[in-house]
């Protein structure tokens, strides 16, 4: 019995109806513009935009192919073909929430690097010296944590004179005229005088530090040029930089002299006459 031929969906060639094919009869032919040939265009669409990184136009496609699915089912009469939409309608579904999910971890992200980078620039702006590496900036960053608690200093000192009625009309000294910072109020003032002072301890500790390596560097430096000024290096045989150095002068050491080989050229079959002609013949002389 020779198998039923059907038509398929998308064209109209004939071919095998299989268990799990979506027939649908010969004479129904699905349109181009039909809602699911749109939900198909759709996914196609949101996948392309998924490779583009653009994953809010992708959840809106997958949005409208889910849409256009469930339209289809409520047109078709046909259980298998309602099953196979049915499915693809709850992919389309997952996929929307999948992507929602992962935007919405990423946008969690990018708010929290946000907030540190903006954290991160105005603790900057208040101290202006961030440069914990040792690099040579922690000079003028410890020189401006001086000036700004100076500053703050000068503040306090000039407004309990104003409070106490103790304001002289002497002539200051030129350090002290002009107030860099004047803060607004008591909370401000402690606490930005907390952070300079830690700022500037830090500072203080790297340069500290840096200063310890360079006197260590000093010492070993002015310990190998004093070892290469000798001239008799001693027995450990290095260079300044602590590199064994190979001796061209080696010791000659005196060796036996070598004993001449005896050969039994009888016990082989070969004439000692015979030998000595050909070692002449040669140019090869030897004696016994």
């Amino acid at each position: 019995m020779k198998p039923e031929v059907k038509f398929r969906n998308w064209n109209s060639r004939p071919c095998l109806a299989l268990d799990t094919d979506i027939v649908f009869p010969v004479k129904k032919k699905i349109p181009m513009d039909s809602s699911l040939n749109s939900a198909h265009q759709q996914g196609r669409k949101a996948d392309m935009l998924l490779k583009s990184r653009k994953p809010e136009e992708a959840i809106f496609c997958h949005r409208r192919a889910a849409e256009h699915l469930l339209q289809a089912m409520q047109l078709t009469t046909c259980m298998k073909a309602k099953d196979s939409i049915s499915l693809q309608h709850q992919f389309h579904l997952r996929q929307q929430d999948l992507l929602q999910e992962r935007l919405s971890k990423l946008q969690a992200l990018q708010i929290k690097i946000s907030n540190k980078k903006d954290l991160t620039q105005s603790q900057g702006t208040q101290t202006d010296f961030l440069n914990l590496d040792g690099s040579p900036n922690s000079i003028d960053a410890a020189s401006q944590a001086l000036s700004d608690t100076d500053s703050m200093l000068e503040y306090l000192i000039n407004r309990e004179k104003q409070e106490r009625g103790d304001v002289s009309n002497q002539q200051q000294p030129e350090e002290h005229k002009i107030v860099q910072k004047v803060p607004r109020d008591d909370k401000t003032i402690i606490k930005e005088l907390t952070v300079q002072n830690d700022e500037l301890r830090k500072h203080v500790h790297i340069l500290i530090k840096d200063l310890d390596e360079c006197k260590g560097d000093n010492e070993f430096l002015l310990q190998r040029v004093l070892t290469a000024g000798r001239p008799d290096r001693g027995s450990d045989n290095k260079d300044i930089f602590g590199r064994t150095v190979e001796d061209d002068k080696s010791p000659n050491f005196e060796l036996p002299p070598l004993e001449q080989p005896h050969f039994d050229f009888d016990s082989i079959g070969i004439p000692v006459e015979a030998l000595e002609h050909s070692v002449e013949e040669n140019g090869i002389f030897f004696s016994d």
